[in-house]
């Protein structure tokens, strides 16, 4: 149980570079709905989504979380969820025009979460495949840069490799499902990439 707090705050080169109140309310928000994720453990079957099974028989890269600092791209409507996907979107458009990757080849998995605080961010997971020609760490650092640097900076994010010893864990928590103050559980607007869906739909044979 102990290692899953680790997920995301591995490693101090995150913490290291935040200089601001921002950043820090963001690092303390984040981790704590992490922690508190740790119930996922403790009540596999109120917190397990059966997509888990799915994303936990691919090689994955690249494990990311970005907050939004326009309050609209935060809430939680049909209509910010849309411009949610949008970001997510150009974010993969961005990074593969960077490093000469073919977006249609890409396997990744996204999805919103809102956490305690109710301000919707943005979680994915970002395949090994198509993207051999480039580090983990490089492409990672990309992802980082254009979320949260430049004009088209979307919020705070931590983009970092994925931790292959805890891959389990760490596809358990993209996938989680979330609920509210009443119990009622959250929907939830997945996004799996063409590939993904391609290559889920050639292994059942569909």
């Amino acid at each position: 149980m102990e290692k899953t707090e680790n997920i995301v705050f591995d490693g101090d080169s995150w913490h290291a570079s935040l200089n601001s109140n921002n950043d820090l309310k963001f690092d303390r928000e984040i981790l704590k709905d992490f922690l508190e994720g740790k119930l996922l453990f403790d009540s596999p079957s109120r917190y397990f989504n059966p997509i888990a099974f799915t994303l936990g028989k691919f090689d994955w890269k690249i494990f990311g979380t970005g907050t939004f600092d326009r309050d609209f791209l935060a809430d939680n409507y049909d209509s910010a969820e849309k411009l949610r996907q949008i970001e997510f979107d150009r974010l993969i458009t961005a990074t593969c025009a960077r490093h000469g990757l073919r977006t249609r080849n890409l396997i990744y998995y996204g999805r919103t979460e809102f956490g305690n605080g109710g301000r919707g961010h943005y979680n994915f997971l970002i395949g090994e495949h198509a993207t051999e020609t480039v580090s983990p760490i490089v492409l990672a650092a990309t992802m980082q840069n254009f979320w949260s640097n430049g004009a088209f900076r979307r919020g705070i994010a931590k983009i970092e490799p994925f931790r292959k010893d805890l891959h389990l864990e760490g596809v358990l928590y993209q996938s989680k499902y979330e609920y509210d103050s009443k119990g009622n559980r959250l929907s939830i607007d997945e996004i799996l990439s063409p590939m993904l869906k391609k290559v889920i739909s050639r292994e059942n044979g569909i």
